[in-house]
């Protein structure tokens, strides 16, 4: 059975990437921005530079708290695969600026 990351290449890391780029497998952290936010069911979705609508549960967010997030925040996140076997946004957290 063939992993998610073997799916898409694009998030494979390149030679010299920064270290807060990559995560713990040494794959490209993906980045995006909230779409959209279905706060009473604790879950939304974020657009990914390829335009492609990906769902994120409340669960998976890290050093953020879901309340105070809003549609239009950039984001960082790794491609999982969820329950239903569809790929979903997994450790989300907001994207770090260019000077940090």
């Amino acid at each position: 059975m063939r992993s998610i990351r073997e799916d898409i290449p694009s998030l494979k890391v390149k030679k010299r990437q920064e270290p807060s780029q990559v995560d713990f497998w040494g794959y490209r952290m993906a980045k995006g921005t909230i779409r959209r936010l279905i706060r009473d069911r604790g879950f939304g979705f974020i657009k990914t530079e390829d335009e492609t609508d990906l769902f994120f549960h409340r669960n998976e967010l890290q050093e953020v708290d879901y309340d105070s997030l809003t549609e239009g925040q950039q984001v960082e996140f790794e491609i999982g695969q969820g329950r239903d076997g569809r790929p979903q946004a997994v450790r989300v957290r907001l994207a770090q600026s260019e000077g940090e």
